[in-house]
C-alpha cells in the first residue's frame, strides 16, 4: 500500500472519531482502521527492506531530516530514534570525492525546483563501504517556495559490485584476446621465418644471378672505358644492364623482406594473378632444384580482391612449398605443379579462386579431417602451423581455404576470396 493509502486511513480514523456513534462501535471501527494502518506500514517497510529502498523527508527550515524510514536508517546505520539528523551529520558519511557533486545536486533541487538524482559512496559507522543512489523531489508551499525535499535512497552496492566484476571480466577477456592475437601474430612471423629458411637455396639462386650479371656488366663497362678510344656506347649499354640486374635483385630482396617484416596488415585492391606470378618467381630456384615444372593457368579477366598482398603471398608460398615436398622422391612421373585462377561465386557474390594442384603423395582420409588444425603435421620436422595460419589468413579476408584429393595422384588446395568488383586486371 502507498503513502496515500496511509493518509486516507488516517483521515478515515479521524472522520470516524468525529462522527457521532456509540462508544463501543466507534472504538471497534477505530481499532480496525488503526490495525489496517499498521498493517499497511508493515507492508511498506517490508517492501523497502526487500528492495533496499528507503524514504526520507528533509525540512529546509529546520535543516533536519524530519522523516527517515526504517530501511533508510538501516542503510546509513543511523539510530531510528535519533531526532537530530542534520544534513551535516549525514554528509560526514559521504566519500569526500563525492560530496561536492551530491551537495550541488541537493542545492539544484532547492534552487531550480526540479527532481535530481545522485550516485555516491558512503562509509557507515561499522566501517562498511556502500554505493548509494538518492532521488530528490521538492515540495512547494502555496507561495511556490520549496519547504522540504522528499525522496528515496537505494543501496546499489551489489549492483555496483556486479558491474565492476563484469567490467573486470570484460577487461580480462580483452587482455586474453589481445594476448591470443599477439601469439598468433608471433606464430605467423615464426612460420614465415621457417618458410624462408626452407627457401634459402632459392633465395641464393634468385639473388646470385642478377648480382653475377652486375659484376659481369661492371667489368665489361670498365674494359670499354679503358679502350682507346673509349667505347662510350658499349659502356652505356653495360651500365643499363647493371641497372636492370640491380633492380631485379632489389625486387627479390624486397619480396623477402616483406614476408619477414612484422608489419600490420594493409588492405588494398590486389590481383591474385600478380600474387601468383610474384610467388612463382620467388620459388622458381627451389622448384628448379627439385625438378618441379610449374604451370600457370591464370584467368586474364579475373576481378580484383581487397586484401593484404604480403599475407596472401605467404599463404600461396606455403601451399607451393607443401606441394613441392609432396612430390619429393617421385621418379615415375613428371613433377607438375599447377597454379590456376578463375572467377567464381561465394555466398552468391562475385569471387575468385586460386588453386594449387600437385601430383604428389596426397593425404589420407585421416589426415584430411585434421589438415588445418594447429600443430597437426605430416612432416617429420614440421610445426603443424602453416596450414592453420594460412586458413586463418584466408578466413580473415572473408574467404575459405579447402583441400581435396585429386582423381589421379596428388591433391588440390583451393583458396576462394570475395571479389572487390568486376574490373579487369
Amino acid at each position: 500500500m502507498t503513502k496515500e493509502s496511509n493518509l486516507e486511513l488516517e483521515e478515515r480514523v479521524a472522520t470516524r472519531t468525529a462522527e457521532p456513534a456509540s462508544p463501543n462501535q466507534a472504538f471497534r471501527e477505530q481499532a480496525i482502521l488503526l490495525d489496517a494502518l499498521r498493517q499497511s506500514e508493515a507492508y511498506l517497510a517490508e517492501a523497502q527492506r526487500l528492495s533496499h529502498t528507503g524514504s526520507w523527508a528533509f525540512g529546509l527550515a529546520s535543516n533536519k531530516y524530519i522523516y527517515v524510514s526504517e530501511e533508510c536508517a538501516r542503510i546509513f546505520e543511523l539510530d531510528a530514534q535519533e531526532d537530530l539528523r542534520t544534513r551535516e551529520s549525514v554528509s560526514r558519511l559521504i566519500h569526500p570525492e563525492d560530496w561536492d557533486r551530491v551537495k550541488a545536486d541537493f542545492e539544484r533541487s532547492v534552487r531550480e525546483r526540479v527532481d535530481t538524482s545522485s550516485e555516491f559512496r558512503i562509509t557507515v559507522p561499522s566501517g562498511t563501504a556502500k554505493h548509494i543512489q538518492v532521488i530528490r523531489h521538492p515540495v512547494l508551499n502555496d507561495a511556490g517556495e520549496v519547504v522540504k525535499l522528499v525522496g528515496t535512497v537505494i543501496d546499489i552496492t551489489e549492483r555496483k559490485r556486479a558491474e565492476e566484476a563484469l567490467q573486470a571480466s570484460e577487461a580480462e577477456r580483452w587482455r586474453t584476446e589481445m594476448a591470443l592475437q599477439e601469439a598468433r601474430a608471433e606464430l605467423d612471423r615464426v612460420s614465415r621465418v621457417m618458410t624462408m629458411g626452407e627457401l634459402a637455396a632459392s633465395i641464393a639462386h634468385e639473388v646470385s644471378q642478377p648480382l653475377a650479371g652486375v659484376v659481369t656488366s661492371a667489368g665489361a663497362c670498365r674494359n670499354w672505358l679503358a679502350s682507346e678510344p673509349p667505347n662510350i656506347g658499349r659502356a652505356r649499354e653495360a651500365i643499363e644492364q647493371i641497372l636492370q640486374d640491380g633492380t631485379r635483385a632489389g625486387e627479390v630482396l624486397g619480396r623477402i623482406r616483406g614476408l619477414l617484416k612484422r608489419v600490420p596488415p594493409t588492405r588494398a585492391p590486389v590481383s591474385l594473378n600478380d600474387i601468383a606470378r610474384d610467388v612463382a618467381a620467388l620459388v622458381s630456384g627451389e622448384l628448379d632444384r627439385q625438378k618441379v615444372r610449374v604451370s600457370l593457368e591464370l584467368d586474364c579477366r579475373l576481378p580484383r580482391i581487397v586484401g593484404d598482398s604480403i599475407q596472401l603471398q605467404q599463404v600461396l608460398l606455403n601451399l607451393l612449398l607443401n606441394a613441392s615436398e609432396a612430390m619429393t622422391g617421385i621418379e615415375s612421373r613428371e613433377k607438375t605443379l599447377t597454379i590456376r585462377t578463375k572467377a567464381a561465386e561465394l555466398n552468391g557474390q562475385p569471387a575468385v579462386t586460386l588453386e594449387v594442384s600437385d601430383v604428389g603423395v596426397g593425404f589420407s582420409k585421416t589426415d584430411a579431417a585434421h589438415l588445418f588444425e594447429a600443430f597437426h603435421t605430416t612432416k617429420p620436422q614440421g610445426m603443424g602451423m602453416g596450414l592453420w595460419i594460412s586458413r586463418s589468413i584466408v578466413e580473415d579476408h572473408g574467404g575459405r581455404l579447402a583441400a581435396s584429393s585429386n582423381a589421379g595422384p596428388g591433391a588440390t588446395f583451393v583458396i576462394i576470396l570475395p571479389a572487390k568488383k568486376l574490373e579487369q586486371v
